[in-house]
């Protein structure tokens, strides 16, 4: 399963550091959570959720997160 931010920013050609302002966190705090390395708070899904009007939902995100770790585990 891609990250589903990732995605969504490559399809509409917006850098992860223009996200991090828009979402109001960190360009390296975004790096992070992009990695896998971070799991994100209910608020950081919830600005994520709505900067992109709803096409990275929280499920979708927990779901990538899960499997990430699994890999990483």
């Amino acid at each position: 399963m891609p990250n589903p931010l990732k995605a969504y920013l490559a399809l509409n050609d917006i850098t992860a550091a223009e996200f991090a302002k828009k979402i109001k966190v960190s360009p390296s705090y975004l790096s992070r959570l992009m990695a896998g390395e971070r799991e994100a708070d209910v608020s950081t899904l919830d600005r994520i959720e709505r900067e992109t009007a709803g096409k990275v939902r929280p499920d979708l995100w927990i779901g990538w997160w899960r499997k990430s770790a699994k890999e990483r585990a």
